[in-house]
């Protein structure tokens, strides 16, 4: 993620930082080792625990640790055999914080995850970055509102997509629309992939769709 000007690498880089929950919303796609009831979903408000850079959901014997509260959330998406996708809501911005929690916590580590899991079989961690919604600021109010939400969608790799096919697990369209697929407060816009995303673009979105009403 890159920014066109300082002022709005600065106001990224605050919202980063702050990592409050309704600022930065990442969203990843995992493959995981497990069994899953499809649309089922949970949220998970667990301690971490940092010991020498390593991170674990379960509390350490030695004294000198750092705590921290994560806070997950998750969605199984598809489920077959032992194998399940899942779409997993990362709110809280702590080292390994997803691998640690589907390994540890709900007991499905993610495939190829060579610290927290199984490697048989995975060339590499089964991960994917999926989606990022970052609040965004306009020069002037539309229907009152000063701020927007966009959302950005980045469909899998062709490997990622490869074990979910061969795995005989559907992955719906909203998370393989290739370009990037991008949002504004949930709605679609059309986007021209590669090209810079202009506020003129965006205004005229808010006003088409009565966002932010």
């Amino acid at each position: 993620m890159l920014a066109r000007n300082p002022r709005t690498a600065q106001t990224l880089s605050a919202q980063l930082r702050r990592a409050t929950f309704n600022d930065i919303i990442k969203t990843y796609l995992a493959l995981v080792h497990g069994s899953f009831e499809p649309n089922h979903t949970g949220e998970i408000r667990k301690e971490l625990y940092i010991t020498d850079g390593k991170v674990s959901a379960k509390k350490p014997a030695v004294k000198d640790f750092k705590e921290t509260e994560s806070y997950t959330t998750w969605r199984c998406l598809a489920s077959r055999g032992n194998v399940s996708l899942m779409e997993l809501g990362l709110r809280t911005g702590i080292k390994h914080q997803l691998r640690v929690t589907m390994a540890q916590v709900l007991n499905a580590p993610i495939l190829g995850d060579p610290v927290y899991g199984s490697t048989k079989d995975e060339p590499r961690l089964m991960l994917h970055s999926a989606r990022l919604e970052i609040l965004r600021y306009l020069r002037e109010p539309i229907f009152g509102a000063r701020t927007y939400r966009l959302g950005l969608t980045i469909p899998p790799p062709p490997d990622f997509l490869d074990i979910c096919h061969k795995s005989g697990l559907i992955i719906a369209h909203e998370w393989t629309h290739s370009p990037v697929r991008v949002t504004i407060n949930g709605s679609e816009i059309p986007y021209d992939n590669g090209l810079p995303l202009e506020e003129e673009t965006v205004v005229d979105a808010l006003r088409k769709f009565h966002i932010g009403k």
